[in-house]
């Protein structure tokens, strides 16, 4: 039983009676259009690789066809410079030919000179054997003149010697003269050191006074120094004296380091009757007018209080 297409198409939504078999059929001609679909499909894949890669392959030619195009007209390029090297080898060549010529005449001239220099070379080497002969003749004659010179040379030794012997004579002359001038000069020395001694003994015996003088001298000294110790000895009682009669620590008015304000302090009054700086302690202290401070008038001209200044550190402070 067939289907009623035209029916369907009528009404879609209509259910119509089909027999199996021809669903069956169906279905079965379904799965081969899908298998064969699905095989198109493959093809088609395939297809499509196989074209983007002989795309490919066509765009890869076309780059080797350009690169030859280039080469290949770079070739013409240096085929028609190296025609012109050709060219240009070619006239060189043409101009060495010629060059080369010129040499051959050049060099059959030349051996006509050579020809012409060896028979002057024969006339030299005759010259130079005339020379040979004239050379023996010297040779001869300075052997007999070196003869002559070894003669004159064994007499020149032989009064060298003589002249030595003289001058060794001459200086022993000499000596003798002079060891004759020393004895002179020995005996005017000994007659000098005689007198020197006599001299010396005079002196040896005012040495003798002066030793006597030196020892009642020396005793003179002892008693001085006896008075010199009994001296101290009244000069330190006379020191624990004043020691006891000292005055008092003095009070002053001086400002201080850290806040600039006067403060009334003692000054230390030591052993010697130094003052000393409120501030260091030092000792080095000047005095010096304090123009702040007027005591009194005299002939017009005012009379200023005494302050202290210390040298260490600069400090003041008014007495």
């Amino acid at each position: 039983m067939a289907i009623e297409w035209a029916k369907v198409e009528e009404k879609p939504d209509k259910s119509v009676k089909v027999v199996g078999r021809y669903l069956l059929d169906t279905r079965k001609r379904i799965e081969t259009l899908e298998a064969e679909l699905e095989k198109t499909k493959g093809e088609k894949e395939q297809t499509e690789a196989k074209l983007s890669s002989a795309e490919l392959r066509i765009e890869t030619l076309n780059a080797e066809l350009e690169d030859k195009i280039n080469k290949n007209k770079e070739l013409e390029e240096d085929l028609g410079s190296n025609k012109n090297l050709l060219s240009n080898v070619r006239d060189e060549l043409e101009e060495v030919k010629g060059k080369l010529a010129t040499t051959e005449e050049n060099l059959k001239a030349k051996e006509s000179e050579v020809t012409s220099l060896e028979a002057d070379g024969e006339n030299l080497s005759n010259a130079i054997s005339e020379k040979d002969q004239e050379v023996s003749d010297l040779t001869t004659k300075l052997e007999e003149a070196n003869a002559k010179s070894a003669e004159l040379e064994t007499k020149i030794s032989d009064l060298e010697e003589k002249a030595k012997k003289l001058e060794v004579a001459e200086t022993r002359v000499t000596e003798l003269e002079k060891i004759a001038g020393e004895s002179e000069s020995l005996s005017s020395a000994v007659e000098e050191k005689d007198s020197k001694i006599s001299e010396l003994e005079s002196k040896l015996a005012s040495l003798e006074n002066m030793t006597e003088q030196l020892s009642e001298r020396d005793n003179t000294i002892s008693e001085l120094n006896a008075k010199l110790e009994e001296a101290e000895n009244r000069i330190n009682e006379l020191g624990q004296e004043l020691e006891k009669l000292k005055p008092p620590e003095e009070e002053i008015v001086a400002a201080t380091p850290s806040t600039g304000k006067t403060v009334t302090t003692t000054i230390p009054w030591g052993a010697s009757g130094i003052y000393a700086c409120p501030r260091c302690s030092s000792k080095r202290l000047k005095q010096e007018k304090d123009r702040t401070k007027i005591l009194y008038m005299a002939a017009g001209a005012p009379v200023y209080a005494t302050k202290f200044k210390c040298m260490n550190c600069g400090n003041e402070w008014k007495k």
